[in-house]
């Protein structure tokens, strides 16, 4: 690929957003459908506050930020539900909650640290993601997220220096997946599309699209 790689993202943004506003113009907007509230029972009220600290962990990626931590506070959380499942003791329930509690909050944690130690390799893959390309099927993102593990787990340790190696090892990983799926997926498809489509694009909109994809080649 000739141009860089935030280059080529500003690029794929640009034709996405032009070729699905093309091929969308005449389609009606689906209104959002009302949502009710949830009774909350003796089970939901007792697991509660740890379903919401998984929540706050989640958006965090503590599970790839803080494998760790992460792993124990779910094994807790399980053992948590089977017991209460089988009818145990309630007092063995909340042992295990308090115990997933304790790993969700280093979890948490460390996720938060990272995003200050990682912060160079997260913004690679942030931009990424942002892009909306699938990557579903890259070997390439999926090794880099396990490089981006490590580099967590070093964070786990207390060894920020170690974080590097494997930190920038990611970050060219996620750099070549979102290379990778712009051209074999994205640019081919891109060109047959603009090509069968042409009548549902403005003048002004199909010359976009088409410097968008020469920023692709």
């Amino acid at each position: 690929m000739k141009r860089t790689f935030r280059i080529c993202l500003l690029s794929v943004i640009v034709l996405t957003a032009i070729l699905g506003n093309g091929l969308a113009q005449g389609q009606d907007a689906q209104e959002p459908q009302p949502t009710q509230s949830p009774q909350i029972g003796p089970r939901e009220a007792t697991f509660n506050e740890a379903s919401e600290a998984f929540m706050k962990a989640n958006e965090l990626d503590a599970a790839l930020l803080s494998p760790k931590y992460f792993t124990e506070a779910r094994k807790s959380y399980q053992k948590a539900q089977q017991i209460y499942d089988q009818g145990g003791k309630l007092a063995d329930v909340r042992k295990n909650l308090s115990k997933c509690m304790e790993s969700l909050d280093l979890a948490t944690r460390t996720a938060e640290l990272c995003q200050v130690a990682l912060k160079d390799v997260l913004a690679v893959r942030n931009e990424a993601l942002a892009s909306g390309l699938s990557f579903d099927q890259s070997n390439d993102f999926r090794e880099a997220d396990k490089k981006l593990a490590q580099a967590a787990e070093k964070v786990e340790k207390g060894d920020l220096k170690g974080t590097q190696k494997p930190g920038d090892q990611a970050a060219e990983r996620y750099r070549k997946a979102v290379l990778q799926v712009l051209e074999k997926e994205v640019l081919p498809d891109a060109k047959k599309k603009l090509k069968n489509a042409k009548e549902a694009y403005t003048k002004e909109e199909y010359k976009q699209a088409e410097e968008s994809l020469k920023g692709l080649e």
